[in-house]
């Protein structure tokens, strides 16, 4: 950002998806033939169709923003594991040092966005964050994906 100039963030997108947050796996490899393909396994595939579908819902109902810079960011919300529902853990949230990692849970989201979504290219994203959680007691495990459009303010006296 230069200086004098300020971002002005709209927010163009939020939706929740129910169930365990994934992360975008390395590609498998598979011989056919004389040669190798490869691929991304059926259950990655199906979460990043969900995932670009509910986007695209909403962002034809807002009036998506052709390619312009944007900001994502996403929070993954992991089921708690037993070990962590002793009396002595606090009831919230708690931050969760475990795979998925974020980068690939962005990745996923991204890709997902390109690929079944709105986005022309995960390029388009100047901005990514991700926030990695176990769930509340009172939770259940799903992903918050917000999106914000960037507009640079000029600051004139």
């Amino acid at each position: 950002m230069m200086k004098g100039n300020r971002m002005k963030r709209t927010k163009i997108l939020e939706f929740r998806v129910d169930g365990e947050p994934l992360g975008k796996p390395r590609p498998r490899f598979q011989r056919r033939g004389g040669g190798v393909h490869t691929y991304t396994p059926s259950r990655f595939v199906d979460y990043e169709r969900q995932i670009g579908a509910m986007a695209l819902e909403l962002a034809e109902a807002q009036g998506f923003a052709a390619p312009t810079p944007k900001e994502l960011a996403v929070v993954a919300v992991k089921r708690r594991p037993q070990r962590l529902n002793a009396r002595r853990h606090h009831d919230g949230r708690l931050l969760c040092p475990v795979r998925p990692d974020g980068d690939n849970v962005l990745k996923i989201v991204a890709d997902g966005l390109e690929r079944y979504g709105p986005l022309v290219n995960d390029a388009e994203i100047a901005i990514w964050s991700c926030e990695c959680y176990y769930a509340a007691r009172s939770e259940t495990d799903h992903i918050v994906i917000s999106m914000w459009l960037l507009e640079e303010e000029d600051e004139t006296c």
